[in-house]
Order: structure tokens, then C-alpha cells, then sequence
């Protein structure tokens, strides 16, 4: 069996050793104890979450000047969401582009920018809210923040890069001249030129990262109230937010299934320091997790089986 084949389950294992660690007893004392209307609250608002991202991409597919009624878009979001919960690293969340290809008849190059602007915009996002909380955390785990700072420059300015034309036209013109081998330039020349044929200009990026920024800060306000249920009231709201941002960093290792045992072990160590009990962060974080993945899978069964989005 290859190594890669068996990356997922190391997500799963740790998760698993986590659970025995801590006790199931343990466990099920304090999901007892829970604060039904916090639960209740959460649940709620993560609803709406699916209508939110699917505003997102709407909003970037427009601004592409590709139009596509909003009904559709929600669905095949559904899908893609429902594929990237049950894939290690969320890669199945890609497959919007597949189902806008079949859509539009257009090269999957051409179908991928917006998907791809869509991911951009979320790292950025994330890693800018993670900034502030490597700072939260930096002196507790001795973190050379330095280095810290630069590698996350590195990774916006990368992002910032893929979303101007052209610049990113001089660095690719430069890899496929001097180091792509002859046979495949053309194609690389083409794809490039699908990606970001109807590409935004820089100023059309403004609302997608406005709602881009409203989805983060409003699901990390969503994962305080499974906090504060499961009684994890010793962190100010602002560090929670910043914390969870570095968890879904985290979660995105592809050595699990949505981020299941990795994100648990990150909130194990940075919620720790501020007293938070072990069983109610496992808690916070698998009741929270369950809940979204169960509605992205009913959901996005729903779409599948009622015919109207197909490949």
C-alpha cells in the first residue's frame, strides 16, 4: 500500500488516541452539561453559511461577466461543499469548476479561475486573521515569529500575485520559456490565457473580499457559541476568533478527513493555556464539525439526487 493512501487515517489515529486519553466518560459528563440554548443558537446561524459562500462565488462569476442564475450556483456549491467534506484537505470543494465547465462548455482552465479566485480570497483572509494569531500565541509557544511573518508574506504575496494578470503573466512567461520543455509551451501558453480570459480587475475584488472577510469572522462567531456551550468562557472573543483562524489552517493538512484529529490537537494546546478543560474543547470542536458536515452531506445528497445539477 502506498504511503499517500494511508496519510488520511493519520488524522484519524490521532483523533482516536485524543478521545482515549481524555475518556469517554469524561466525554459524555460534560455533553451533559451543555448549554442547550447556545447549541440551539449555533446550529442556527451555521445554516446559513452554505446561502453565504454561495453569494461569494456568485458575486465573482458576475464581476467575471459569466452569468448564471443564483439557484444554480447554490446547488452545485452544496455539492462541491459535500465533496470537500468527505475528501483530506477539502480538494473535492473543486469540483465547482468541473460542474461550471459542463455548464458554460468552456475549457476547465477558464471554469477554475473563479474557484481558484474563491480559495485565494479565503486565504487571504484566514492568514491574515492567523497573523494575529501566531502574535496571540507566539511568546506561550516560543515561536520564531520572524520567520513566521515572512513565510505568511510569502503566501499573500503569492495570492496577491495570482490576482493580477500581469504580473503573473511575467513569472509564468518566464517558467514555461526557460524551464517548461517544448512539446507542452503551447498548452501551458493556452492555459494560462483560459484562466484568466474575463479575468476581474483589481477593483471588482473589493465585495468578494468583503464577503469573503463577513463568512470567516461570522463562522469563527458561530464556533464561540459552541464555546460557550460546552462552558469555554475564559478567552475573549477577539483571540478565540484569531486561534480558530490557525485551526483552519490546520485542518487543511491533508493527512485527514476534514481536518478531524489535527485541528482537535491544535485546539488542545492553544485553548489550554487559557484553562479551557480538554473534554469540553473536543467537544466544542467535533459537536460544531458534525453539525456543518452533516449539513453540507444532507444538502448536497439533496442536489446530487434531484437531477438538477448534473456532469
Amino acid at each position: 500500500m502506498k504511503l499517500k493512501s494511508l496519510l488520511p487515517f493519520v488524522g484519524l489515529i490521532l483523533f482516536a488516541y485524543l478521545i482515549y486519553s481524555i475518556g469517554l466518560n469524561t466525554l459524555s459528563e460534560a455533553f451533559l452539561k451543555v448549554n442547550t440554548t447556545f447549541l440551539l443558537l449555533g446550529s442556527l446561524a451555521i445554516l446559513i453559511k452554505p446561502f453565504l459562500e454561495s453569494l461569494k462565488w456568485y458575486s465573482i462569476l458576475r464581476y467575471q461577466g459569466i452569468k448564471i442564475d443564483f439557484p444554480y450556483i447554490f446547488r452545485v456549491n452544496f455539492i462541491s461543499q459535500y465533496y470537500g467534506a468527505i475528501t483530506p484537505g477539502k480538494v473535492g470543494s473543486l469540483m465547482k469548476a468541473v460542474y461550471l465547465r459542463k455548464k458554460l462548455n468552456k475549457p476547465l482552465a477558464f471554469t477554475s479561475s473563479s474557484v481558484m479566485i474563491d480559495r485565494i480570497l479565503d486565504l487571504i483572509v484566514v492568514a491574515g486573521m492567523a497573523s494575529v494569531g501566531l502574535l496571540i500565541l507566539a511568546d506561550a509557544f516560543f515561536i520564531d515569529f520572524n520567520k513566521t511573518i515572512i513565510l505568511i508574506a510569502l503566501v499573500l504575496a503569492g495570492c496577491l500575485i495570482l490576482l493580477n494578470k500581469n504580473l503573473t503573466k511575467v513569472f509564468l512567461k518566464i517558467a514555461y520559456t526557460y524551464f517548461a520543455p517544448n512539446k507542452y509551451k503551447f498548452k501551458l501558453r493556452e492555459g494560462f490565457y483560459n484562466f484568466y480570459d474575463n479575468f476581474p480587475k483589481a477593483q471588482n475584488f473589493i465585495i468578494p473580499f468583503l464577503i469573503t472577510a463577513a463568512i470567516w469572522v461570522f463562522m469563527y462567531s458561530i464556533h464561540y457559541l459552541f464555546a460557550l456551550a460546552f462552558s469555554i468562557t475564559q478567552i475573549p472573543f477577539i483571540p478565540f476568533i484569531m486561534i480558530n483562524a490557525l485551526g483552519t489552517i490546520i485542518a487543511l493538512i491533508p493527512i485527514t478527513i476534514s481536518g478531524l484529529g489535527t485541528r482537535e490537537a491544535f485546539y488542545l494546546a492553544a485553548l489550554g493555556i487559557y484553562g479551557a478543560q480538554p473534554e469540553n474543547i473536543i467537544l466544542m470542536s467535533v459537536v460544531g464539525t458534525i453539525i456543518l458536515t452533516t449539513i453540507y452531506v444532507v444538502g448536497g445528497l439533496i442536489c446530487l439526487y434531484e437531477g438538477k445539477v448534473t456532469l
